[in-house]
């Protein structure tokens, strides 16, 4: 049996959280959610842990480390998870992938919803590349990222949401 011991919260790095994708995250969240200042916060400060707890992208660190959210049903997750996205973008994040359920209606909701909100927050369509299973525009994406680490812009990230189930994420790989 092995046991899981969770990491120090001093092994962590800390995400930059004023960037303009996320501080336009957090405008989304006013203006279109009805969102108080607290409710806000609070996503915020998910978000950030969320982050955190990732490998920092400009890292010469090779580990690989994976986060799990999880929380009740309408508990705020897929809007936590479109912060996360947005703060991720901030922080040179270059690719980032949300397992949802196993149905397909639940994965077309939260791509839906998630998708919406990035597309508010970016309104010049620049920043998120949505890969929806079209492998040739993905290699294409790719192929930019590699042209933006080597002239160290970083602009467009490819967001993609699967299924969680096995077939997906070898597909995705």
């Amino acid at each position: 049996m092995s046991e899981i011991i969770p990491q120090s919260l001093n092994d962590f790095w800390s995400p930059s959280i004023n960037g303009e994708t996320f501080i336009e995250f957090q405008n989304y969240c006013r203006k279109v959610e009805n969102l108080s200042i607290s409710d806000v916060e609070i996503i915020k400060e998910n978000a950030k842990m969320i982050i955190q707890r990732c490998i920092e992208p400009d890292s010469a660190n090779l580990l690989k480390r994976t986060n799990l959210h999880i929380g009740d049903v309408q508990s705020g997750k897929t809007l936590t998870m479109a912060a996360a996205i947005a703060l991720a973008h901030d922080n040179n994040f270059l690719l980032t992938t949300l397992l949802t359920g196993t149905k397909t209606i639940l994965k077309a909701q939260n791509e839906s919803r998630i998708e919406s909100i990035l597309q508010w927050i970016d309104k010049d369509r620049d920043k998120f590349y949505f890969y929806k299973g079209d492998d040739s525009q993905l290699k294409t994406q790719v192929k930019q990222l590699d042209r933006d680490l080597r002239s160290g812009t970083y602009k467009t990230m490819v967001v993609s949401i699967i299924l969680k189930e096995t077939k997906h994420i070898r597909d995705l790989t």
